[in-house]
């Protein structure tokens, strides 16, 4: 399975990129970071628009679309290790997860989408997104035996219910 990372805005040498490229380094699969971006000075709901179309022109042929937005469902690890397990299980090649710039994503883009994700509530940015998504696969193999990885498990459900985390240690 490919995974693209489909986002709105370009990125810039510093520690966001660092991050994309530590995780992407974690996946047995081939990730890919796509960049588009909308030039003209335009009104806000027609630069989403805009966005939008130039999201939707860059997923591969075939690709199941991952709409990352606030509104969108937010799952466990474990459930989106399920969901990344039967859609290569139904023989998806490749996964496309879409970003959308500072004004959000454009409707199209999520009402055709096969998954609204959302991240939580909070902004974030772009880089951190992209990482953050397919990365949450990594270490699935505990979950599902089927993804690959190479990188050990860190993290586990229990691990961070009723505690207060901030740079793995435990705040109190």
């Amino acid at each position: 399975m490919r995974i693209s990372v489909i986002a709105v805005g370009r990125a810039r040498k510093g520690p966001e990129r660092a991050l994309f490229d530590d995780f992407a380094g974690r996946l047995a699969w081939p990730i890919a970071l796509v960049e588009v971006e909308e030039r003209r000075p335009l009104p806000a709901a027609q630069k989403v628009r805009s966005e939008g179309e130039l999201l939707r022109a860059r997923v591969p042929k075939g690709a199941v679309t991952v709409a990352l937005d606030g509104r969108g469902k937010a799952l466990s690890r474990e459930e989106f290790a399920t969901r990344l397990g039967r859609w290569r299980d139904d023989g998806i090649d490749e996964i496309a997860f879409l970003i959308g710039g500072a004004d959000g994503l454009d409707g199209a883009v999520i009402e055709t989408a096969a998954l609204t994700l959302s991240l939580g509530a909070m902004t974030w940015p772009h880089l951190w997104c992209a990482a953050c998504s397919p990365s949450n696969s990594t270490g699935r193999s505990r979950f599902s035996p089927a993804i690959p990885t190479t990188a050990p498990v860190r993290h586990r459900a229990r691990a961070f219910s009723g505690q207060m985390v901030q740079c793995g240690r435990k705040v109190p």
